[in-house]
C-alpha cells in the first residue's frame, strides 16, 4: 500500500468529506482520511491496482479542486 496527500479546495462541511471519501473508495482508495481544518486528504491505495492521478481526477470529477502534495 502507498499513501499520498492531496490538498482539496472547495470543501466546507462533513457532507463534502463524505462525498469525496465515497468517490475515492469507489475508484480504488483503500482508506481516506480528510481533515476539514487543513483540507488535506491522506489517501491509502494499492499502487499495483490504482493510479494516484486517477484518484485526483475523481475529486475534480465531483466538483472540487485538488492537487498532490509532494
Amino acid at each position: 500500500m502507498k499513501i499520498m496527500e492531496v490538498r482539496i479546495e472547495g470543501i466546507h462541511c462533513a457532507g463534502c468529506i463524505n462525498r469525496i471519501e465515497m468517490q475515492l473508495k469507489r475508484h480504488g482508495a483503500a482508506h481516506v482520511d480528510l481533515d476539514l481544518g487543513t483540507r488535506i486528504a491522506t489517501i491509502e491505495y494499492d499502487e499495483l491496482q490504482t493510479d494516484p492521478t486517477k484518484l485526483v481526477e475523481q475529486i475534480h470529477e465531483i466538483g472540487y479542486r485538488a492537487r498532490l502534495i509532494p
